[in-house]
């Protein structure tokens, strides 16, 4: 089941996320490393493809190997192809980069958008004619992609405890240079940023021995992701430790341009407040906007829609806060880190 995208592993529909090729394993043998995940960390499982035919699975907890499920009886990979299947499977980028992405676990429905309202929920026209309610995981405005009969994309849940089977995850836009897929749901940019780094596919956050998500720091707050382990060279005091936040970005008004917010947030500028502390504390701290539409050129603040938040920005810039903006690439099946993008702030 490794092989084809999408396994259910100890009850949960899982996905499989190619992370390393061209690596070496533990034992000394080429491999080939999958993560299984369902977005939800605690879920996640690795599993090496070794050149000795061999197949390992392990759970990790922080940088830690928690479970080591198939050490030392390892199954061999019953199929003597199935490394070249694997590598088959690779995407490489321009400057020969393996990309990472998020693969849609089943087929996403389509339909037409016939309204949004209570902030979490939209009722859509699916193409079969069944008219539906949805869960809208946005807690934005959602400026200018919330128009009634825009062409839509749902996936759907099987689970039994929830109200609404199907999420609202993409939405077809148009600003007048042709239309593109817009991602929506804001639950995505943490994982496929960990995903990005994980890869190698984040230069400047590569070279760090940890990665853990949603870790306790400032003043009741929580970091989306925490790097640990890093060369301190150059950085006086330094403490080797990396504190990224990450910002979902789909406002566009002015074609090739991503703007964040696209509403006021008080929580956003807090976030900038507490990564100006850790920089204060000797850490580095990196903001990063992952605008899911691949039509954007550039990345800009929309400093008319929160004033406030343009000028936390600016402090935390000053401050030494890094802050990048990246670009994805969407399709039906999935969403991939594509690209950095430049900033004009």
């Amino acid at each position: 089941g490794l092989l084809d995208d999408k396994v259910v592993f100890a009850g949960h529909h899982m996905r499989t996320v190619l992370l390393s090729a061209a690596g070496w394993n533990d034992d000394g043998g080429f491999a080939f490393r999958y993560r299984v995940t369902d977005f939800d960390p605690r879920h996640a499982f690795y599993f090496d493809f070794g050149s000795d035919g061999r197949a390992r699975a392990y759970q990790r907890k922080g940088n830690r190997r928690a479970h080591q499920t198939f050490h030392r009886n390892a199954p061999r990979v019953s199929d003597s192809s199935a490394l070249e299947t694997i590598s088959s499977r690779l995407r490489i980028g321009k400057q020969g980069r393996y990309q990472c992405s998020m693969k849609f676990v089943s087929p996403l429905l389509t339909g037409r958008l016939v309204q949004r309202y209570k902030r979490f929920l939209c009722d859509v026209t699916l193409d079969s004619g069944e008219a539906i309610t949805a869960t809208c995981p946005n807690t934005g405005s959602m400026m200018g992609l919330t128009g009634p009969g825009s062409k839509v994309w749902l996936s759907t849940s099987d689970s039994p405890t929830r109200k609404y089977r199907h999420t609202w995850e993409m939405i077809e836009n148009d600003i007048g240079k042709g239309p593109t897929l817009v991602g929506i749901n804001t639950n995505h940019p943490n994982a496929l940023v960990t995903e990005a780094i994980e890869a190698g596919l984040i230069p400047e956050l590569k070279g760090f021995s940890s990665l853990r998500r949603e870790v306790k720091y400032g003043v009741n707050s929580r970091i989306d992701i925490l790097l640990e382990g890093g060369e301190i060279s150059g950085n006086v005091g330094g403490t080797g430790t990396c504190y990224v936040e990450i910002k979902n970005v789909h406002l566009m008004r002015k074609a090739g341009l991503a703007e964040f917010p696209d509403s006021k947030t008080e929580r956003g500028v807090k976030h900038l407040q507490e990564l100006s502390n850790m920089v204060a504390g000797g850490h580095r701290a990196v903001m990063v906007y992952l605008v899911q539409r691949a039509d954007a050129k550039t990345f800009t603040l929309a400093s008319d829609i929160d004033p406030a938040y343009a000028a936390a920005f600016a402090k935390a810039k000053a401050a030494g806060v890094e802050m990048l903006a990246y670009r994805c690439k969407l399709t039906p099946d999935e969403i991939s880190v594509e690209k950095r993008v430049e900033m004009k702030v």
